[in-house]
């Protein structure tokens, strides 16, 4: 986060004086005018700064991506959204909630990238490699394909054999099966989601301190 810094006349070009955040709250839902998200966001930015390294932190993935902006403009779209629905008459806990949304909303950006990571990988593995034309172009193509196809499986098959024992204990027994890390059905219990859950954080960390391999987009 340390990379990109506002500078101070930036940030104060967006603050408006004297107004508190919960006044520029209401006026916001009274007259949707994005100015007033713009000062609450900038007159909190180091907080909400944290918000985001907290919840990265949290799931050890600070690596998502490579431009701390990108997490500030999606931090900011999160509180703008969140905004609309904070109702006043329920909480006058303005910064948590908010916070509380940047939280939510990167913890699902993960998840999904890293649940496309997987569903990209198998059908890396399930593809067929029947066409066999001779051209040059044909030929790269294929060959780049090929090393996709080895460095996933290698690393579907390490990650695999590495956890296999915690799979089993959440009824993932191939490789074939590691989609249901991600498995959302209402009836799994909250002791199975819990589990999964904490292997998912297993496997993340396993694959960034001995393979210094990350999911990037």
């Amino acid at each position: 986060m340390a990379d990109y810094k506002f500078s101070k006349k930036e940030v104060k070009a967006y603050i408006i004086p004297s107004l508190s955040d919960l006044d520029a709250l209401v006026l916001y839902q009274k007259t949707g005018d994005e100015k007033y998200i713009a000062h609450i966001f900038f007159r909190n930015l180091g907080y909400f700064l944290n918000a985001i390294a907290n919840s990265l932190s949290y799931y050890g993935e600070e690596f998502r991506y490579t431009d701390a902006r990108d997490y500030v403009a999606e931090a900011y779209l999160c509180v703008l959204e969140a905004a609309k629905r904070f109702d006043l008459s329920q909480s006058n806990k303005l910064l948590s909630y908010l916070s509380g949304a940047i939280f939510l909303y990167l913890r699902k950006a993960i998840r999904d990238n890293e649940c496309r990571f997987w569903r990209e990988a198998s059908f890396v593995l399930e593809s067929d490699e029947t066409e066999e034309e001779s051209s040059v172009v044909k030929q790269k193509s294929e060959e780049s394909a090929e090393v996709v196809f080895c460095d996933a499986k290698w690393l579907m098959e390490e990650v695999f054999e590495r956890f296999k024992d915690e799979l089993a204990k959440v009824n993932i027994h191939s490789i074939d099966e590691m989609h249901k890390l991600y498995e959302k059905s209402k009836g799994l219990s909250q002791a199975h989601k819990k589990e999964l859950a904490r292997i998912r954080r297993r496997i993340r960390r396993y694959l960034q301190a001995k393979r210094r391999y990350f999911f990037e987009e």
